[in-house]
């Protein structure tokens, strides 16, 4: 299974035709959410918490941001009786913008579909410049931290109404990300950020169980 996830990942990057090898940052992850869901009877209001990590391959100009190569997501919570995880490939774009003199990262994530399906992500941090694992002399334009909302609507009438609305904060993981760029172990390799560190993470904890 872990090897046909590698192959499944490893085609989809070849698949976007990326020119050229970016920088990687990975961030810890956090939702707080709270759904109502229509079941055809009545109304029910759930709250839970999720966790996870968030992996970009990020392209840069100097030491600038330009915009996300490729995005992997991990996440891991409570299902029922059983803690599991999963992980997927995730689309996003960001923008760098200035205000009043300062920068803002500003990420974002829309997924819409013409059957009244939405999913909505908008997220913003101030960056500053760090060394991100290339060394005290080469360091990058990174946000340490990232808040903003998630929103998910499914009204599409097939099954259940859903609608979910979520406040999502990004951290950087520092040790992490210089593990990712560093040329004595991940060299900016995503699919070995992804495998090598992240998701070998999660399998060493003997409470989580991988869900597809």
């Amino acid at each position: 299974m872990k090897t046909l996830a590698r192959l499944v990942v490893l085609l989809a990057i070849l698949t976007i035709c990326i020119p050229a090898q970016g920088e990687i940052l990975i961030y810890s992850t956090l939702n707080n959410c709270w759904e109502a869901l229509w079941d055809g009877v009545i109304w029910n209001i759930n709250e839970r918490g999720r966790r996870g990590f968030l992996i970009l391959d990020v392209e840069y100009d100097g030491d600038e941001i330009v915009g996300i190569n490729s995005a992997y997501q991990a996440d891991y919570g409570r299902d029922l009786r059983w803690w599991v995880y999963w992980h997927y490939e995730e689309d996003y774009s960001l923008e760098r913008i200035e205000v009043d003199g300062e920068v803002i990262w500003v990420i974002e994530h829309v997924f819409a579909t013409d059957t009244n399906t939405a999913e909505i992500i908008m997220l913003r941090g101030k960056p500053k410049n760090m060394n991100i694992g290339l060394g005290r002399d080469a360091k990058r334009e990174v946000v340490r931290s990232l808040e903003g909302y998630i929103l998910y609507l499914d009204l599409s009438g097939m099954g259940d109404i859903e609608k979910e609305m979520c406040t999502m904060s990004l951290r950087l993981h520092g040790r992490w990300t210089k593990c990712a760029n560093n040329p004595d172990e991940c060299n900016q390799d995503f699919e070995c950020a992804i495998f090598d560190v992240v998701i070998a993470w999660l399998e060493d904890k003997p409470k989580l169980v991988v869900d597809y």
